[in-house]
């Protein structure tokens, strides 16, 4: 039902039997949305990884750490990652649906100024792409844990590539590293319904 709107003119009265409908509009899509959106937080326990300079390194998550939790999923969805290659598993979405994901992981450079990124690999074979991010420069010096733990970025399930593949999460650093990841919270936001 299209919300209306009360344009001034006409009684109390009027005013008042659009206000109860476009609540009744309300409450029908705010029942649509229930269960429809939901996360899965997957704590890593791995401990540090040598990061080679200048080299693509996925970031492990084993779903082993004391604060996981798979207790909010979404309807219809059982997991949000496959622990046994740590990787994000949308296979059990649906095209249209948007997986939201903050990871919260740790780089200790050896050298001053190193520079760092990271990406998620999707698809498989000919159809295989990234989706990269430039995390900057690291100059508050050597030897001096950055954490990355506020970002979220949404990968939307447009194709059946996408959503028909295990999603990776990697990391590159211009020089020696340590990486520590704590782990990364998946949230999946159900789309349209035909």
């Amino acid at each position: 039902m299209a919300q209306q709107e009360f344009d001034g003119n006409g009684t109390h009265g009027d005013a008042r039997a659009i206000w109860n409908a476009n609540g009744v509009d309300a409450e029908s899509r705010l029942s649509s949305l229930e269960g429809s959106q939901g996360f899965e937080d997957g704590n890593d326990t791995t401990g540090d990884v040598a990061l080679v300079a200048d080299t693509w390194t996925p970031i492990p998550n084993d779903g082993a750490g004391a604060f996981s939790n798979n207790a909010y999923l979404p309807a219809g969805i059982s997991t949000l990652f496959d622990f046994t290659v740590g990787k994000f598993d949308p296979t059990a979405m649906a095209l249209g649906d948007v997986l939201l994901v903050r990871n919260d992981f740790t780089i200790t450079p050896s050298v001053n100024g190193a520079y760092l990124e990271y990406r998620y690999t999707l698809g498989t074979g000919g159809g295989a792409y990234t989706l990269p991010t430039q995390l900057g420069t690291l100059s508050n010096g050597a030897g001096v844990p950055y954490r990355f733990a506020s970002r979220v970025d949404k990968i939307y399930m447009g194709d059946a590539n996408t959503r028909d593949n295990l999603i990776g999460l990697e990391v590159r650093c211009s020089e020696p590293a340590t990486l520590n990841n704590a782990g990364s919270a998946a949230t999946a936001l159900k789309g349209p319904t035909a």
